[in-house]
């Protein structure tokens, strides 16, 4: 049922049944997860689709336009989307977030730059949860709020992260993927990755 919904023609394909891997967290919800890696004239295409869980409401995305235009990968989610599908065990997190979330990472002096941007309920409790979730990772994080906006980032301070001549949205790169993956102008959530300047930097770690 599942290949049923994949390209016929793929280069690889993987299928999870929910059912066992709700042995590993019960807060699962999907009855299955598959996706395939096809071939195409303007490169590959990744598709993934799953059965059964609710995935949650779309939005236009407007952290694209919070990102910068030299952003290596930008994540965008819905936290209501998340834990409804996946049921992840950061819960103080997440019911603090209210409406979109991003993340993205950019090229910096020596280890890449990471940053998160969201709006919050109560910006104390985000950053203790944020903080709590971190804990254990060689991360500088710098915490505060910019213009409403709550932002962790390893940047040099929240205000540095958001300051760009150019956002990730005006792009051409993120343009061109964007055209060439027809994806809809609301989504669920969606996932950015230039390879081209990731692929160099992933070689020097």
């Amino acid at each position: 049922e599942a290949l049923g919904e994949l390209p016929e023609e793929r280069l690889a394909f993987g299928w999870a049944d929910g059912t066992a891997l709700r042995e590993v967290t019960q807060e699962l919800k999907f009855e299955w997860f598959a996706g395939a890696i096809a071939a195409q004239d303007d490169g590959a295409a990744a598709t993934f689709v799953s059965r059964g869980g609710e995935v949650g409401t779309t939005y236009a995305s407007a952290r694209i336009d919070d990102a910068p235009s030299d952003a290596l990968a930008f994540l965008t989610f819905d936290a209501d989307g998340i834990r409804a599908l996946l049921g992840l065990p950061i819960d103080d997190l997440l019911e603090q977030i209210r409406g979109e979330a991003a993340l993205w990472v950019r090229a910096g002096a020596g280890m890449p730059e990471v940053t998160l941007v969201t709006d919050v309920a109560d910006t104390g409790r985000a950053q203790a949860a944020l903080r709590g979730i971190l804990r254990d990772l060689p991360l500088e994080l710098k915490l505060g709020v910019v213009d409403g906006h709550l932002v962790a980032t390893t940047a040099s301070s929240p205000q540095a992260a958001l300051q760009s001549n150019e956002s990730l949205g005006d792009s051409e790169d993120f343009k061109e993927a964007a055209e060439v993956a027809g994806m809809p102008d609301e989504t669920t959530g969606f996932l950015f990755v230039n390879v081209a300047d990731a692929l160099p930097l992933l070689a020097l770690a």
